[in-house]
């Protein structure tokens, strides 16, 4: 889950900041550093000045960083809150206020981050008990037993690989998976109907010249399937190249995309 890596950088931030913001030594340099600013305009600080500037300077640095790993950890919970909402989600936000207010004080906000690493442990495990029970890909059995033995094991690869994807909340990487799965079923039914291998043949072609080879052979492809085909590879598409603006899918979005791909490939088998 995305909002764990999140908690690490905060958590990561915020000892560093204990170890130059919150020790005394550098408050006093930073106090004295003041004092020597504010005295009537001397026009440069000695060694030593230049010294309890640069521990200042890093101690600012620190502050900064851990105010910007705290923006970005909260950023990531509005973003798992977008896509669905439950109160453990919530109650993150609100630790995350209450870690803002007690981040001075080490023992307080060091308990604040333990409460957040339980919850999102608590989130993670829910995540693969959901997944073990096939909520993603409905039976997965069942949905196996259609796939030819020859690209069964590499199908279920990438469907495994795609269960971890989306219960990390590495959406793009679900999108892309399922454009890889749509790739190798395709390959595979244009070798049924053709006795040609199109990666030895045609090693470049896309899926929508896999669709029109087939459909010059005959193979008649429902409009549904077709659209969802076409949609699976123009999402890919746009995950894997860069754009001008970077596309973020949602949780939402890559579920359904997913259900596009298995529905396609109950078709096609």
């Amino acid at each position: 889950m995305d909002i764990g890596y999140k908690l690490k950088e905060l958590r990561n931030a915020w000892l560093n900041f204990h170890k130059l913001a919150g020790n005394k030594e550098v408050k006093q340099d930073k106090s004295r550093l003041q004092d020597k600013n504010t005295s009537c305009g001397k026009s440069r600080l000695h060694d030593k000045s230049r010294l309890y500037d640069f521990k200042a300077k890093k101690a600012e640095y620190c502050s900064f960083a851990l105010s910007s790993a705290l923006q970005n950890f909260r950023k990531s919970i509005s973003m798992a809150l977008k896509d669905y909402s439950n109160s453990e989600l919530s109650e993150m936000m609100s630790l995350a206020s209450r870690f803002e207010n007690e981040k001075n004080d080490y023992a307080k906000a060091g308990k604040i981050l333990e409460n957040m690493a339980d919850i999102i442990a608590r989130l993670d495990s829910g995540g693969e008990k959901r997944m073990s029970e096939g909520s993603i890909f409905g039976s997965k059995k069942e949905l196996m037993k259609k796939i030819p033995p020859d690209i069964k094991d590499e199908i279920s690869a990438d469907i495994k690989e795609i269960e971890k994807c989306f219960s990390s909340g590495c959406h793009r990487s679900v999108i892309i998976l399922c454009g890889r799965i749509m790739e190798t079923a395709l390959h595979r039914k244009f070798y049924d109907v053709t006795g040609k291998d199109a990666l030895e043949t045609s090693p470049g072609m896309g899926l929508g010249n896999l669709i029109a080879k087939l459909k010059e052979k005959n193979v008649n492809f429902d409009p549904g399937i077709t659209q969802q085909i076409h949609l699976i590879n123009q999402v890919r598409v746009f995950s894997v190249h860069k754009k001008q603006e970077a596309f973020v899918p949602s949780r939402t979005q890559a579920h359904a995309i997913l259900l596009y791909t298995i529905d396609a490939l109950e078709k096609l088998f």
